[in-house]
């Protein structure tokens, strides 16, 4: 009977993903955003999306349907890049904002060179730079 039971929890272990390194990992971009993704062994973020969070306890949908290849943030703007050519959005950070106002607040999908003249407008210049880089899962 032993025998058995230990046989039986040595089969369940590989079924656990904190046994393989796996999960889902969640980073504070700035104010109520944040980026989760599912992270493997010390390798970027995969499969990331961004959120906006309420309360700390919460779940919600993402806020554009669209994988992050990077994000950036300053005070004012989100920067974010999805996977392909013309897949650029702005995020106007807005001061007491719920998910909606947040969401509708997201300039995009735009191509490269009106993703820049959008933020030149919007930032005063285009220094706001990418500083979270993920990978496509």
């Amino acid at each position: 009977m032993k025998y058995i039971c230990k046989l039986f929890l040595l089969l369940l272990l590989p079924l656990s993903s904190c046994f393989w390194g796996s999960e889902f990992e969640e980073k504070h971009i700035t104010g109520k955003y944040y980026t989760s993704g599912y992270e493997h062994w010390q390798q970027p973020m995969s499969a990331v999306y961004l959120y906006f969070k309420e309360t700390d306890d919460e779940v919600s949908e993402a806020l554009i349907p669209e994988m992050l290849e990077a994000v950036g943030a300053n005070e004012r703007n989100i920067v974010l890049k999805g996977f392909g050519e013309n897949h650029y959005y702005i995020a106007r950070i807005v001061s007491d904002a719920d998910r909606n106002t947040a969401r509708k607040n997201i300039l995009g999908p735009l191509d490269k060179s009106t993703f820049y003249q959008k933020l030149r407008q919007m930032n005063g210049d285009t220094a706001l730079c990418f500083t979270h880089h993920y990978q496509m899962l």
